[in-house]
């Protein structure tokens, strides 16, 4: 808050006050005005680049915001590609059983074993699940177009479409997530989330606004010192001139009112960060029972399938032995496929449901 100028005084001629004339050369002087009370320490100059400097962590926080979110919807992209590659696997394998399946019937309508109608429900469902096979190698071409907005190459342009061969053959099993590493991620979260790091910059902003209002209230009481020399005829030589401003308002209605609206903003930020803090806290615990939930539908939707399959293994032989239909066959074999279907969306709301709960932890 201090100001420091020169300048030049020039008063020559019969002057009444004996105080006022300079040699024929001028005064120069230099000024300086102290404050003591309001403007010391703070002003509103040096508020406002305080907070500036606070903008840039508050910034920080909003880039990392962004991060995360495009991390998540990058994850989810992911697995959703990976999910589509399987779906087609699993159509691509029903085909094939079909297929083969259909041509083994043709050979035994020609010798006179099986009806006519059993060939044309065979092809019947050769062409039923080619129609399957382009839906599904549709649905991973989607997949592949959406993995592609997250893909970037170093140099800053975009990176290849992936293709099949991209998709990775295994994934771990899903593994139950323990309350030791909920409560891990909890404190992680809370230390780590930077909405609350926005919300803590946003008070000392606020504070600052604060210290200005009631530095505001008090009276403008300035030290005033200008040291000066007096050149030319007539000259007094080095010249010295102090003093003091005071002035004391009466009303100080507008630092109340910026007093009393900085506390309302500060009681609001501190319910906030309370706020914000059960939420993450509550985000914390439904990615933790998101996880739980999705093993526990993995296993059972595991189980499925093993049924599915042995009962589908159980109708082919019945089949071959002359003691089922070709209809019940087909069924079993879309029972086992639609339980394998079942068992990859579980496996891939896991992994979405893990990649959410490092997200809210930020543990990327």
């Amino acid at each position: 808050g201090v100001k420091i100028f020169g300048g030049a005084r020039y008063n020559l001629g019969k002057i009444k006050s004996p105080l006022s004339p300079t040699g024929d050369g001028g005064e120069y002087f230099i000024e300086m005005k102290i404050p003591l009370l309001r403007g010391a320490g703070i002003n509103e100059k040096a508020a406002a680049e305080r907070q500036a400097f606070l903008g840039e962590p508050l910034a920080q926080t909003e880039f990392q915001l962004t991060r995360l979110d495009l991390i998540l919807k990058a994850a989810n992209s992911y697995w959703d590609w990976v999910a589509a590659k399987r779906r087609l696997d699993v159509a691509r394998s029903l085909l094939d059983l079909a297929t083969f399946r259909a041509n083994a019937i043709r050979q035994q309508v020609q010798a006179g074993d099986l009806p006519q109608i059993d060939s044309v429900e065979a092809d019947l469902e050769v062409q039923r699940r080619r129609g399957n096979i382009v839906k599904a190698d549709r649905d991973l071409q989607k997949a592949s177009f959406k993995l592609s907005l997250f893909l970037w190459t170093p140099s800053g342009s975009p990176a290849p479409i992936p293709v099949e061969a991209n998709v990775p053959s295994t994934t771990p099993p899903p593994v139950v997530l323990t309350d030791d590493q909920a409560q891990a991620g909890q404190r992680l979260a809370l230390d780590r989330r930077p909405e609350l790091e926005a919300l803590r910059i946003t008070q000392d902003i606020t504070r600052i606004d604060l210290d200005l209002a009631e530095n505001q209230r008090l009276p403008v009481f300035d030290l005033a010192l200008g040291p000066g020399r007096d050149t030319g005829f007539g000259a007094v030589g080095n010249t010295v001139k102090a003093g003091v401003n005071l002035s004391v308002p009466l009303r100080q209605r507008t630092a109340d009112g910026r007093i009393a609206a900085a506390n309302l903003k500060l009681e609001k930020l501190n319910l906030d960060l309370i706020n914000e803090r059960q939420r993450i806290t509550t985000e914390v615990l439904d990615a933790v029972s998101a996880i739980n939930a999705a093993l526990e539908r993995y296993n059972v939707a595991l189980q499925e399938v093993q049924l599915a399959q042995a009962l589908e293994e159980g109708e082919r032989t019945r089949f071959q032995l002359g003691d089922s239909t070709l209809f019940l066959v087909n069924q079993r074999e879309r029972a086992t496929a639609e339980a394998r279907v079942k068992l990859i969306d579980v496996q891939v709301e896991y992994e979405q449901a893990l990649a959410a709960f490092r997200t809210v932890t930020v543990q990327y």
